[in-house]
């Protein structure tokens, strides 16, 4: 929605005003006396410096009047005025009513604003059926979101039977128009090779393009397929160039794999500040396994001063959302009170059963051999 919004701030500020555009219409009566076109003009003029707030309240006036009067760029520019939350106008009502007004009139961004807004569920329960007409209208003159959007549904089947295979046909389509979403999901098609045979050029060339674009999925695979020699020759530091400006754009993936390059070494040398430091950015948004090999970092001391308090911080995270070997280093942690942490056998006795259940051998050995030590003391 980027171009949403970048659009948005070009006719509009944050204006303070308490009057609305009504009153401000039905007070100045030669506004009457113009054509729809020269309201319009108007409008477009005044928009032009958006911190005069009196020019705003005049765009706004302008605007108002041309649309309700029938002219198709005015209603759905007045439509993104209401449409944006940054606006003290905001009105989820008038946007539909004026989005509506500007789509019967074949305005394919209307149409796809529209699709949007009954497909994200955000302000009303999903409508699909009506996303899809909507959508449908709107790649009519190929609008590459709603091409993008429509693939996503089948892809998803969300309203629509699923099926990759017309996903990917309405993804090459958005994809001719350079937009990288769509660039990068061809890319996985033909990665996957699920719906068209596996053709790792083909998705190479598409990943390429997306990652020029800043794709940060993209971006992330090239790396990926940099370091294990998938499509290229094995190549570290290329590899770290496309993770570096993935995990720049805040894919949490990239985070994870750069930290583990930069603790196992495969750039040469253990850099375990890096590793730290991008475990860190992972954490942050949640990544399971970062949390649990940070937890290790400060279990071993591995480039930071061994913490078990910390350490725990690290697992506990981790080992609440079943993450096995963190419940298990946790438990043993617990049961013996490494690092001066409390000892807390019930703790561990239930860390080691968790751990048990989600795979780890040793924590069934382990939870069997405490709960027989602690049955035998409670006798």
């Amino acid at each position: 929605m980027k171009f949403l919004k970048t659009y948005i701030d070009k006719i509009q500020s944050s204006f303070k005003s308490s009057k609305n555009s009504d009153e401000i219409v039905s007070k100045d009566e030669n506004l009457l006396s113009l054509t729809p076109e020269k309201h319009y003009n108007l409008a477009l003029s005044f928009a032009q410096n958006p911190q005069d707030l009196s020019q705003y309240k005049k765009a706004l006036a302008h605007y108002t009047q041309a649309a309700e009067h029938g002219h198709e760029y005015a209603q759905f520019n007045l439509a993104l005025i209401y449409f944006s939350k940054e606006d003290k106008h905001y009105d989820i009502e008038k946007a539909i009513k004026y989005f509506l007004m500007a789509a019967e009139q074949g305005n394919e961004k209307a149409q796809f604003q529209l699709g949007v807004i009954y497909s994200s569920g955000e302000n009303y329960p999903p409508d699909y059926a009506k996303a899809r007409t909507y959508y449908e209208l709107s790649i009519e003159k190929e609008h590459p979101n709603a091409l993008f959007n429509l693939g996503l549904m089948y892809f998803n089947g969300h309203g629509v039977t699923l099926d990759e295979a017309k996903a990917h046909e309405y993804f090459e389509r958005a994809a001719l128009h350079n937009l990288p979403d769509a660039l990068y999901m061809c890319g996985e098609t033909f990665f996957r090779g699920r719906v068209v045979p596996r053709d790792i050029p083909k998705a190479i060339q598409y990943y390429e393009a997306a990652a020029e674009l800043g794709h940060a999925g993209a971006q992330n695979m090239l790396g990926v397929m940099h370091m294990h020699g998938e499509g290229f020759p094995t190549n570290m530091r290329k590899a770290e160039e496309y993770l570096v400006a993935s995990a720049a754009q805040g894919h949490v993936e990239s985070m994870f794999i750069l930290g583990v390059m930069y603790e196992q070494g495969y750039l040469g040398s253990n850099d375990y500040f890096k590793a730290k430091y991008y475990y860190e950015l992972a954490t942050w948004q949640g990544h399971v396994v970062a949390h649990y090999n940070l937890g290790v970092m400060y279990t071993t001391g591995l480039g930071v001063e061994q913490d078990f308090q910390m350490a725990c911080r690290y697992y506990e995270f981790a080992a609440a959302r079943n993450h096995a070997k963190s419940c298990f280093n946790l438990a043993i942690i617990y049961e013996y009170g490494d690092g001066g942490v409390e000892i807390d056998l019930l703790k561990a006795e239930k860390l080691y059963q968790t751990a048990c259940e989600n795979g780890n051998q040793d924590a069934c050995e382990n939870y069997k051999r405490l709960s027989l030590t602690r049955r035998n003391l409670s006798w």
